[in-house]
């Protein structure tokens, strides 16, 4: 069975109680480096909170492009600034070439 972890720079009883692995990054972590030592460990899924996103999303869409690890945005309920719905929106006009809303 596959490891799911959460990144987030605070902690995060939810996902706990989701039974995800919070881990709590700093903003100067090197999520590139990170997100290696996670796949030589066999984690196939990593969510990250929409800080995390917002100031990563580079490094974590260069990534999705390895299919052994996925990242994706999982939004709390704290600092919710609608990154995912954004990101839906930019999935679907790659996937079919149209701007949805």
């Amino acid at each position: 069975m596959s490891k799911v972890i959460y990144l987030s720079y605070q902690q995060e009883g939810v996902m706990t109680s989701l039974g995800m692995e919070v881990r709590l990054v700093e903003r100067e972590t090197d999520l590139l480096t990170l997100f290696r030592q996670l796949k030589r460990q066999h984690i196939s899924l990593v969510y990250v909170s929409e800080q995390v996103y917002q100031e990563h999303v580079e490094v974590i869409r260069g990534f999705n492009k390895d299919f052994d690890l996925t990242i994706s945005l999982l939004p709390n309920q704290l600092h919710h600034k609608k990154s995912g719905e954004k990101r839906l929106n930019q999935i679907i006009e790659e996937a079919i070439g149209l701007k949805v809303g």
